[in-house]
């Protein structure tokens, strides 16, 4: 069989949050505000396709399919503004998460004489998330800082299931389901791998603890030791959702 569909990001989990901070500095006063708002989404929303192959018997059977979640892009922004008695300055901080999946599913299938069917399993998800940031200033001396990291590591494993039912006679049907999955990955490895100040490329000026970070579930420092630019760096695990809640139909075609 092969589908389409929409999908929605659920659950959330907060990926980061939009910031805002004013500072103000006059002759009569000196003070700050700031507003923090957290962004919640899910990695799994968007447009996805699928396909899959398998074997039914009048009630029981299984499938494995493969499923692919094209690109798309979550934003995070942060605004420093700053004002003085004879000027003003901005500071906008911009993250473009941008990611994508291929994730296969081997699920058991369940199905009815009147074309109500329904399978359950695990999914093996492959995601690439990349992370644009532009940090762009204006104030006395303007400049623009881009670079990209590419978040790398372990397979992501979780589960899925959905309902639906397929009308039509022979071997040709067409089906509409409801699908969920329920995954999250924990990248092993940020690298930035483009690096650019006022449009000049500057990669090869980081040092490898700044240009490499690799996550992990616990680490160890130690103050007695000098830490080393020649040493990548070392963070801890964040899992990221990628689950969703969606809707898709297709065709089954039988043998």
């Amino acid at each position: 069989k092969v589908g389409a569909g929409y999908n929605l990001g659920v659950p959330v989990l907060r990926l980061g949050t939009n910031f805002t901070e004013n500072y103000y500095n006059t002759s009569s006063t000196s003070y700050t505000t700031e507003t923090n708002e957290g962004v919640y989404d899910s990695f799994g929303k968007g447009m996805g396709f699928d396909g899959a192959l398998g074997y039914t018997g009048e009630t029981f059977g299984f499938e494995v399919g493969v499923q692919y979640k094209p690109t798309s892009s979550i934003e995070l922004q942060s605004f420093e503004n700053s004002y003085y008695s004879s000027s003003t300055s901005l500071e906008t901080y911009t993250d473009n998460l941008k990611s994508s999946m291929l994730a296969i599913s081997p699920c058991f299938v369940f199905r009815t004489d009147i074309g109500f069917y329904g399978r359950a399993g695990i999914v093996l998800g492959f995601p690439q998330l990349t992370n644009e940031v532009k940090d762009e200033s204006n104030g006395s001396n303007p400049s623009t800082s881009e670079y990209t990291s590419e978040y790398t590591g372990d397979m992501a494993l979780g589960y899925t299931g959905a309902f639906g039912m397929a009308v039509g006679s022979g071997g040709l049907k067409l089906f509409v389901e409801a699908n969920f999955v329920n995954l999250t990955w924990a990248p092993t490895k940020i690298e930035i791998t483009a690096y650019k100040v006022n449009g000049v490329d500057q990669l090869s000026t980081l040092s490898p603890s700044n240009r490499v970070t690799h996550l992990e579930d616990s680490y160890t420092t130690d103050s007695r030791s000098s830490a080393s630019s020649d040493q990548e760096g070392v963070g801890l695990k964040q899992y990221l959702p990628f689950s969703s809640l969606g809707l898709r139909a297709g065709i089954v075609i039988g043998f």
